[in-house]
């Protein structure tokens, strides 16, 4: 994967992005952060542009990549997270008051009636389930808390949280889960048709997942 393609399906995606040479730049509107990829030397720079306020924007580089395919990788799936969960997850929180996803009301019963209106397959999530089941949400019990889990096609547990109390656990399954299923339903078909799907790695999941 190279710049250009990552910048071809995210703007496919719905997500605008500027391709400029050796360069992404999120198109947000007026006044409003932004992040970036850009070559310095031989590494490129992946960071966040702050406006708010301020004249010139303040640069922070977030992490860097030694190749462009990983950085490229990484843009891809960092920003079309965030894309999803402003475009798809926030808005189906908000209409659908009566779960009260991530409130105090938000529990198990209503976590399952919320995947099932959305149409998520109930087998893409495990509720304390040890056998080992590849590409899915793991949410499993560590005393009174717990943790959630993305575990990889290669059965290799990933993005882990830390151990949370169960209502704070259950919120983070439901992103964790409408995020895959997004994933499935909508990003894999855009890296199919641009021939990228082999390039994704569970480590790039993890990333969109996070």
């Amino acid at each position: 994967m190279n710049i250009s393609i990552a910048a071809e399906i995210m703007n496919k995606a719905g997500k605008q992005i500027k391709l400029e040479p050796e360069k992404l730049v999120e198109l947000n509107p007026p006044f409003e952060n932004y992040h970036y990829l850009i070559k310095i030397g031989e590494e490129w720079e992946f960071g966040l542009a702050s406006i708010e306020r301020q004249e010139v924007p303040k640069e922070k580089v977030i992490k860097r990549f030694k190749s462009e395919k990983d950085a490229a990788k990484h843009f891809l799936m960092n920003r079309l997270s965030a894309f999803y969960f402003s475009k798809e997850i926030r808005p189906f929180m908000m209409k659908h008051e009566e779960f009260d996803i991530g409130g105090p009301d938000f529990n198990e019963r209503k976590f399952h009636d919320a995947i099932y209106s959305i149409g998520i397959p109930p087998i893409m999530i495990s509720l304390d389930d040890k056998s080992i089941k590849s590409n899915r949400i793991i949410l499993e019990s560590k005393g009174e808390e717990y943790i959630v889990t993305y575990r990889g096609v290669d059965g290799k547990d990933l993005s882990s949280t830390l151990p949370v109390s169960k209502k704070r656990a259950l919120f983070f399954a439901f992103k964790k889960l409408f995020l895959l299923y997004l994933f499935n339903e909508e990003v894999n078909k855009l890296l199919i048709e641009h021939g990228q799907d082999h390039m994704i790695s569970d480590e790039d999941m993890s990333v969109f997942l996070t």
